[in-house]
């Protein structure tokens, strides 16, 4: 009975003593010693949502001479963030440090604040420090299907809407760059872009669901990492559907130089479903787009067909890095068609610069420990292979051999051998690449 009685007075006990501390130790005109209150560690953490900081939160407490002060009563307030604190009020011990812990709200991004309080015997509020941290995501607890379920296409064919899922942490907060993998389950058929990674809003896309080849049940698993217990499954139906179809009457070329006009147009026919006679409808629009391996795609990206139901496709480009490509041809109401791989290779050279062998030393009439060369690149910074190089002596005399050379490979042009000038003194090289509009050139 005795030990419940204390309890109860306890919280009083606290508050006079706090109201008694802050009267005599903040008031400078007081007969006590002034007491400073600052923040000394802990100060602008990152952690999880729902979970404690690393860090303790550590305030500091000296008199007018910068002298800890043992046995100072301090408050920890959360003001902002839905946090919490171990205790709330903690004594200054020896060195004068007074520490408490604190555990983050629950939604990621919300600003988390606590403020170091007091209450002055005359009734004044006072805020000595203000702690700050940032939430983010706890680790991943759920994973849903955000979209993509349910569809219905035909055999062999990408779906219109690519799956996607959301992944949260235990209290909903999205979880950013979570691997997801998507693998087929049922039906055949393919993915791309797997694993895909959550976004800020901890969705993850794959890249394309293409059906199985067989009408009937297609399904499709999403297994975060971390996760492998809590897998989610989409289902397809896998339909033949009557469309009118897009082929390929003639295909665009193989191989396109980065910027260059493809050298052969591509030709676009309307067809029956199901592989069907041609149709000889004018004015539909067909459009183009990069299908796999990224860049840019340049020209007139959406034709009409003629009077014989053909779109043809003049001027079109691909700018970006070397490598393989494909392209989609679509149409509403139609079955899209794929063109085959085309590889896109470098460019003209559209830029010079210094590879090596600038600013060397050598006694006179001695050549270079380096034989200067120079770098050739397109206009997407691929290397140029096969680009012309002429060296040419500049200021200061001497000599060289190979004086034309062709890129290799990597874009490089390195000439033979050069020999400097029988007087001390500077000397100077000129590599000029044939060509115009080529940033850089000619290098010195």
């Amino acid at each position: 009975m005795e030990m419940r009685r204390y309890f109860r007075l306890f919280p009083l006990i606290v508050a006079w003593a706090l109201a008694s501390c802050t009267d005599t130790s903040m008031d400078p005109t007081s007969g006590g010693s002034q007491v400073s209150f600052s923040i000394f560690s802990g100060n602008n953490q990152v952690g999880q949502a729902g979970a404690e900081l690393a860090l303790p939160l550590k305030v500091l407490a000296t008199d007018v001479n910068s002298q800890p002060l043992q046995n100072q009563i301090v408050n920890f307030v959360v003001t902002a963030g839905g946090g919490s604190v171990f205790a709330g009020t903690a004594l200054t011990d020896v060195n004068g440090i007074a520490a408490e812990i604190w555990r983050m709200g629950t939604v990621a991004g919300v600003p988390q604040a606590i403020e170091v309080r007091a209450v002055a015997a005359d009734g004044t509020k006072q805020v000595f420090g203000v702690f700050n941290a940032s939430v983010v995501a706890a680790s991943p607890d759920t994973i849903v299907i955000q979209a993509g379920n349910g569809q219905t296409g035909a055999p062999g064919q990408a779906l219109p809407i690519n799956p996607s899922v959301r992944v949260a942490d235990q209290y909903g907060n999205p979880v950013l760059n979570q691997s997801v993998t998507f693998s087929v389950a049922g039906g055949g058929g393919s993915v791309t872009g797997s694993p895909a990674s959550t976004n800020a809003q901890g969705i993850a896309t794959v890249g394309s669901w293409t059906l199985g080849a067989i009408a009937g049940i297609n399904m499709l698993t999403a297994t975060a990492a971390g996760l492998p217990s809590k897998p989610v499954t989409f289902t397809a139906n896998s339909q033949p559907v009557a469309q009118p179809e897009l082929s390929l009457s003639t295909a665009p070329s193989s191989t396109v130089a980065n910027g260059v006009p493809f050298g052969q147009p591509a030709v676009i026919q309307l067809l029956g479903p199901n592989a069907g006679p041609p149709l000889q409808q004018a004015g539909v629009p067909v459009t183009v787009a990069i299908q796999s391996g990224g860049g840019t795609l340049g020209g007139t990206l959406t034709v009409s067909t003629d009077a014989n139901g053909q779109a043809t496709f003049t001027n079109l480009t691909i700018s970006g890095t070397v490598g393989q490509r494909t392209l989609s041809f679509t149409s509403p109401g139609y079955v899209p068609v794929l063109s085959s791989t085309i590889d896109v290779t470098a460019g003209s050279a559209a830029m010079v610069s210094v590879n090596d062998g600038d600013n060397q030393s050598a006694n006179a009439g001695a050549s270079v420990g380096v034989a200067p060369s120079v770098l050739v690149l397109d206009g997407s910074g691929n290397p140029v292979a096969g680009a012309m190089v002429t060296f040419t002596l500049g200021s200061g005399g001497g000599s060289v051999t190979g004086a034309v050379q062709v890129t290799d490979a990597q874009g490089v042009a390195r000439v033979g051998d050069w020999t400097l000038g029988s007087a001390s003194g500077a000397n100077s090289l000129t590599a000029t690449v044939s060509g115009t509009g080529i940033t850089g050139n000619p290098v010195t």
